[in-house]
């Protein structure tokens, strides 16, 4: 059974819903990051993200397992990889030039 073929319902759906943030705002894989956190607002702080001015989303894969796999499918199609705490929330944010990364 492929990769594809053992993700849960939960974490397609996941997978969906970031995509569609990433093919809204830009396409590129590449100008992405994707992290894991239990605190979402440290990180995107740490970060420099600033969520009224920059393109970010975020997910509650609900564990940790699911997060890091929804994280991993992001890894492989070239997006950057942020935060990799054990926790169940996924972010994403498009990469700017006051960003870290």
């Amino acid at each position: 059974m492929s990769e594809e073929q053992k993700r849960s319902l939960i974490s397609e759906t996941l997978i969906t819903q970031i995509e569609g943030f990433i093919q809204r705002n830009g396409r590129d894989y590449d100008a992405f990051v994707v992290g894991v956190t239990g605190d979402l607002e440290a990180t995107l702080k740490l970060h420099g993200v600033n969520k009224d001015k920059h393109v970010c989303f975020h997910v509650n894969a609900m564990t940790e397992e699911r997060a890091a796999g929804v994280n991993d499918h992001f890894a492989k199609k070239g997006c950057t990889i942020g935060e990799q705490a054990r926790s169940g929330f996924v972010y994403c944010y498009r990469r700017a030039f006051n960003t870290n990364p």
